[in-house]
């Protein structure tokens, strides 16, 4: 065989490999990515502990060993399933629609719709823990980062509405606002009203408004006002 047609025969064969692993690492991440959306489904359903190995499994349409395969565990899954809330926590954040609200409805409104959104994609990851976090060091380590990723999102929420005001704020100041903004917009209130006592999302974000509008109009002003802060009247402007 000449040597042009032997190189032409290995190009091919090249080629042929190429395409194959390319298939094989799609199909493999679509199967990852439907025992995930699977495992989520029922764990939001049935909780952690009832959702077995095998109903997994059967929801995504796969073998019980494949889902081993992939994850080695169910332990595995919800650290997969916290670590993409974790990497999806700045994903499309854009306070400007909060921020240039002129009323304190409008932003308490606004502010509720983001936050609502955010807690229907991120509660299993804070909330399917329980006390499983205590035997498993890892998904405890996992739900701390996602807490703090979220509080950190919420400080920068709060310097962006300052700074679109022009008022500053000390250091300690900054963090007693972003402390009660994250308690009133913490997940696990979504989840006891919505999740376990059955809530319609439309009176959970009522009440939610409700709250941050209060939050915004008397509560933080009073409380930095305690600490030798600014006035309520320029807190409140709009």
């Amino acid at each position: 065989m000449r040597p042009e047609k032997n190189s032409e025969k290995n190009e091919k064969n090249r080629q042929t490999r190429g395409y194959n692993s390319t298939a094989r690492r799609l199909r493999a991440e679509e199967t990852r990515r439907r025992i995930a959306e699977a495992a989520e489904k029922l764990i939001k359903a049935e909780g952690y502990e009832k959702a077995t190995i095998a109903d997994i499994a059967g929801l995504a349409g796969v073998a019980t060993q494949t889902v081993y395969a992939v994850f080695g565990s169910k332990q595995g899954i919800l650290t997969h399933l916290m670590q993409l809330s974790i990497a999806d926590i700045d994903r499309n954040t854009d306070f400007s629609s909060i921020i240039r609200k002129t009323s304190i409805t409008e932003m308490a409104r606004a502010a509720t719709l983001f936050t609502s959104a955010r807690q229907k994609e991120h509660y299993l990851a804070v909330n399917s823990l329980g006390g499983i976090e205590a035997l498993y060091p890892e998904l405890a380590k996992l739900g701390h980062e996602l807490h703090s990723r979220q509080r950190e999102l919420i400080m920068r929420g709060v310097r962006e509405g300052l700074a679109a005001r022009a008022l500053e704020l000390t250091p300690r100041q900054e963090k007693i606002l972003t402390d009660i903004f994250w308690v009133f917009t913490d997940a696990h209130i979504y989840h006891m009203l919505v999740i376990m006592s059955g809530w319609q999302e439309e009176h959970y974000e009522i009440l939610l408004q409700r709250l941050l509008e209060m939050v915004m109009r008397d509560l933080a002003p009073e409380m930095l006002r305690d600490i030798g802060n600014i006035s309520e009247g320029e807190l409140t402007q709009s």
